[in-house]
C-alpha cells in the first residue's frame, strides 16, 4: 500500500506522519508517525497499520529521552494494547513473527 509522507513545523516540535489513500496513519517500513524535538532528537515513534496501532516486531510506541535512550515502550497488534506486558505481546505473534530477529533483540531488553 502506498504511504503520502507529511511534514507539520510548529517551530517547538515537528511531525511527520505517513498516509495511506484514506488518510489513516500507515507505512510498511518504518514508523508512520514520528516526532521531533525542537533540537532535532525524536521524542516518539508510533507505528500504523492502516491507522491502527501494530507492529509485529516490536514496540509500536516508543517514547524517547533527550539523550536517546528509550523512556517508554508499548506493545500492540491491531489496536489492542498489551500495555508494558512484552509477554503477553510476544504469545500473541505467530511462529515466524517470533523468530523475527529484531523482535528476538527487543525480548533480550525484557529478560
Amino acid at each position: 500500500m502506498n504511504s503520502k509522507k507529511e511534514i507539520y513545523d510548529y517551530g517547538d516540535h515537528c511531525y511527520v506522519i505517513w498516509l495511506n489513500e484514506k488518510h489513516d496513519y500507515h507505512r510498511d517500513d518504518g514508523p508512520s508517525w514520528i516526532l521531533y524535538r525542537k533540537n532535532g532528537t525524536i521524542y516518539s515513534e508510533k507505528y500504523y497499520n492502516n491507522g491502527k496501532l501494530d507492529r509485529r516486531d516490536g514496540p509500536a510506541e516508543i517514547f524517547y529521552s533527550e539523550n536517546g535512550s528509550i523512556d517508554y515502550e508499548s506493545f500492540y497488534i491491531l489496536d489492542k494494547c498489551f500495555l508494558d506486558d512484552f509477554w503477553e505481546y510476544f504469545d500473541n505473534l505467530n511462529e515466524k513473527e517470533k523468530n523475527n530477529h529484531n523482535i528476538l533483540k527487543t525480548m533480550l531488553r525484557h529478560i
